[in-house]
């Protein structure tokens, strides 16, 4: 088995913000589930927030993960998978004023044209599911920033 790499980005539609999206990244670490509907539960093992770190457990597609995921600045979320595979979603700025992007990398086990194009088509799924879900929870107060 082989590493596949892979990043996908969007921008962020006005008016969400760079700091809504930090503010949803950040319940995407305690409450995946809101973001990603293949996950199911999840249970927080450790939350240490002063140094930007949890520990949690996963159901994902029927089997159970366990992630440690750290924040970086206001800048990105690393997710880190017990099997080796890293997610980050990073939050980027571009030339325009206010521009702002929402890319997500990859780098999990799999090999082949197969594996890679399911890679691809997800990643865009879960950027563009991660910016609705945001703007959702703007809409609602669920997000105040």
């Amino acid at each position: 088995m082989q590493k596949l790499f892979y990043a996908h980005t969007s921008p962020l539609p006005p008016p969400l913000t760079h700091a809504h999206l930090w503010a949803g990244l950040q319940r995407k670490m305690r409450s995946p589930q809101d973001f990603v509907p293949a996950i199911t539960a999840c249970t927080v093992e450790r939350d240490d927030a002063g140094r930007g770190i949890v520990t949690r457990e996963v159901s994902l597609a029927g089997r159970v993960v366990r992630e440690e995921c750290r924040t970086y600045g206001r800048s990105w979320v690393e997710f880190v998978r017990g099997d080796g595979s890293v997610v980050r979603n990073v939050i980027s700025g571009g030339e325009g004023e206010g521009q702002v992007y929402l890319t997500f990398e990859f780098e999990v086990e799999g090999e082949g044209e197969e594996e890679m194009r399911k890679l691809k088509e997800m990643a865009r799924m879960a950027v563009e599911k991660t910016i609705e879900t945001v703007g959702v929870m703007v809409r609602d107060g669920r997000i105040v920033a």
